[in-house]
C-alpha cells in the first residue's frame, strides 16, 4: 500500500485489503490479486513504469513472506 500511495494510486488500503483476502485462495489468489493491483496502477497512472514498480514491490513482498517469514513462523511453531 505504501508504494501505491507514493505513486499516487487511489485507494491503496482497499487494494491491500483485497490482496490480503485473496491470499486465502490457494494457488491462484496471489496471482489474481497481483494482476488486479498492477492493472489498477496501470489504469490510474497510465505509465508502464509505475505498473512495473508496483509489480516489483508486490513480487518482492510475496517472496519475502513465502520464503522468509512463513518458514520462520512455521519453524517456531513446530
Amino acid at each position: 500500500a505504501a508504494s501505491m500511495r507514493l505513486l499516487g494510486v487511489r485507494f491503496p488500503l482497499a487494494l491491500g485489503g483485497f490482496t490480503a483476502l485473496a491470499s486465502f485462495i490457494p494457488y491462484i489468489g496471489q496471482v489474481i490479486s497481483g494482476a488486479v493491483v498492477i492493472l489498477v496502477a496501470l489504469a490510474h497512472s497510465g505509465s508502464v513504469g509505475d505498473a512495473l514498480i508496483v509489480a516489483a514491490v508486490y513480487v518482492a513482498l510475496v517472496g519475502v513472506e513465502g520464503y522468509v517469514l512463513m518458514p520462520i513462523a512455521m519453524g517456531r511453531s513446530l
